[in-house]
């Protein structure tokens, strides 16, 4: 399934947390932390993130950046696509 997110719309990192957990049906346990993101969306079946408006985001897109690509190796049903 592809699932899409406008960047351009988030404005804090909670916010991008809260986003993602009700674009992606994260469990009620998610603790709206980097860690508990990878431990998400390493469990995810068939998914594929796409991230419109990436840019919009870089005040404290990083350390998401980084979980979504150590996500991708890690979970072969998972991708992300930055636009």
């Amino acid at each position: 399934m592809e699932y899409h997110i406008d960047c351009k719309q988030i404005i804090t990192s909670q916010e991008f947390h809260r986003v993602l957990a009700e674009t992606l049906s994260f469990p009620e346990w998610y603790g709206h932390n980097l860690d508990a993101l990878f431990d998400c969306l390493t469990e995810l079946e068939t998914a594929c993130l796409v991230l419109e408006n990436w840019d919009a985001c870089s005040a404290y897109a990083q350390g998401f950046r980084d979980v979504f690509l150590d996500a991708q190796e890690e979970n072969p049903d998972f991708s992300v696509i930055f636009q």
